[in-house]
């Protein structure tokens, strides 16, 4: 189970935790960094200074992606493997993005390419999210009359 907390804004709490990020050539090249769950992002992004700590990884195709604001921007991809807790995907094409300005925080952005392969609850109410959680996040259906 992981934690909710302030690393994308002060203002509002989100489901967040660290991963590590690994080489799929290398993976003695790793490096842990922090990230945010975000269910409307498509692909997993990760900032351009912790791509560069992994060392040489295959590059994948160029993207043009839709930002929040509705503009379109291109930017490269490349393959890592990404373990989140005990759950490890492998070849995962991410979006290498530019870092932020300090003192802002350069995280990662965990998107629906990572999230839509295991089950995932999301309980803001209680501040915790879980990732591969089995039937113990199955939603219960409840019939009104």
């Amino acid at each position: 189970m992981f934690e909710y907390g302030n690393l994308q804004t002060n203002t509002c709490i989100g489901p967040q935790c660290t991963i590590l990020l690994c080489n799929p050539s290398n993976i003695e090249q790793n490096i842990s960094i922090d990230a945010i769950v975000d269910s409307g992002a498509v692909r997993t992004c990760i900032p351009v200074s912790k791509l560069k700590r992994l060392g040489n990884l295959v590059q994948g195709n160029t993207v043009s992606m839709r930002d929040a604001n509705g503009g379109y921007q291109t930017r490269e991809a490349y393959f890592v493997d990404i373990k989140i807790g005990n759950d490890l995907f492998e070849n995962i094409q991410i979006i290498k993005i530019p870092d932020k300005e300090p003192p802002k925080n350069n995280y990662a952005i965990i998107g629906r390419d990572v999230l839509n392969e295991k089950k995932v609850m999301l309980n803001a109410h209680d501040g915790k999210w879980r990732l591969n959680c089995g039937q113990s996040c199955d939603i219960i259906f409840i019939e009104h009359k």
